[in-house]
């Protein structure tokens, strides 16, 4: 806290607005009467309960309430540098946020003491600058902090721009729930179903190597619950030979098993338990007379006009896809 004869006797004159006013008070500490040690490292800021009160309903109860706080508040899940822009908010109703993951992290702090506001513009400069790159990072903060409107945005952008998104290096790094959940999709932007084999097997090397060694592979469940979501039938036997056929994240008997069946597609071959059977691309529109339920057919043999031949198909009651 700043000492009397550290603080200038002329302040309040020399600052001629209620923003500057309330940015002298912070940077000061005059009249302070509460203090903060935030972070590993205990950097501490004096602040006033008063104002901190009349923006936060849990500063309220904190220094107001039937129990209030006597001593040092000790803040150990937010860093100095985002308590700072906190404070800086509540004394002069500025937002110093610069990047993404300081939106993000600025965002949890306002959430945790219950500044709505805050949290608005936050979640304004996440939105506004949702990218390829972060997009999947931003999905897994919103399924965090339970943002339901930026979960859809983020599976919008997820979903028109597929193609780019795995390619990016910052997709290797994705919690394996989000990959489950992109693989998933019914809607993705991509040419075929390899460029999802593909940004699989990186995603496998790019783990393994950070481990220093192979704990992921075909066997995995997590890899293999990803491999079976991939959509096998709708590939071209030439497809299947130059994409997945050449990995070891598909054991022999599988790779034959798919090959004859893509190959072969209205036989009566199986396929290994719990593959994708659908022969639906995912960059079609859902058939509307569900003729992607059936696992006889190939998605390159239906004519497009479903609905003008209908009768020319045997559209199964039932089906799994």
């Amino acid at each position: 806290m700043a000492t009397t004869s550290s603080v200038r006797q002329d302040w309040q004159v020399l600052t001629g607005n209620l923003k500057s006013r309330g940015k002298y008070l912070l940077e000061s500490g005059v009249w302070s009467d509460c203090r903060f040690v935030v972070g590993p490292e205990e950097n501490t800021f004096a602040a006033h309960m008063l104002l901190l009160a009349t923006t936060s309903p849990v500063f309220e109860t904190m220094f107001y309430g039937k129990m209030p706080e006597k001593g040092e508040v000790v803040i150990t899940d937010i860093s100095p540098g985002i308590f700072k822009m906190l404070l800086t908010y509540i004394y002069t109703d500025e937002i110093n946020v610069k990047t993404f993951d300081q939106a993000f992290e600025l965002y949890y702090a306002a959430k945790k003491y219950m500044m709505l506001h805050l949290q608005k513009e936050c979640m304004k400069y996440i939105e506004s600058g949702l990218s390829p790159k972060n997009v999947c990072k931003a999905y897994e903060l919103a399924k965090l902090y339970e943002e339901s409107d930026l979960i859809e945005k983020c599976l919008n952008m997820i979903k028109d721009d597929t193609n780019t998104i795995l390619k990016e290096k910052s997709f290797n790094e994705v919690n394996i729930d989000t990959l489950l959940t992109i693989f998933g999709l019914n809607e993705l932007n991509i040419i075929s179903e390899n460029e999802l084999f593909a940004a699989l097997s990186r995603y496998v090397i790019h783990y393994n190597n950070g481990k220093g060694k192979n704990i992921l592979d075909g066997d995995h469940p997590y890899v293999k619950e990803a491999i079976q979501k991939i959509r096998f039938l709708t590939l071209s036997p030439r497809q299947f030979t130059e994409g997945p056929a050449t990995s070891n994240l598909l054991n022999t008997s599988e790779k034959l098993a798919l090959l004859m069946k893509i190959s072969s597609p209205a036989s009566h071959i199986g396929i290994p338990s719990q593959f994708a059977t659908s022969t639906c691309r995912r960059t079609q529109r859902p058939c509307k007379y569900d003729i992607c339920r059936d696992p006889t057919y190939n998605s390159r043999y239906i004519v497009q006009d479903v609905k003008k031949n209908k009768a020319d198909h045997k559209i199964p009651e039932t089906g799994t896809r």
